[in-house]
């Protein structure tokens, strides 16, 4: 499943989206992805 547009890769989508359906929380997601906090809360958010 691809998010458009968006410019994380397919790798960082696919961890975001575990994190999401396991429930983590957005800024705990980025951190462990390496992305920024307003990315991932974004991500979410879509």
């Amino acid at each position: 499943m691809d998010i458009k547009p968006c410019k994380l890769s397919k790798k960082g989508q696919l961890k975001l989206m575990e994190f999401f359906v396991a429930g983590t929380t957005a800024r705990t997601a980025a951190e462990w992805v390496g992305i920024h906090r307003n990315s991932a809360i974004r991500f979410f958010h879509k």
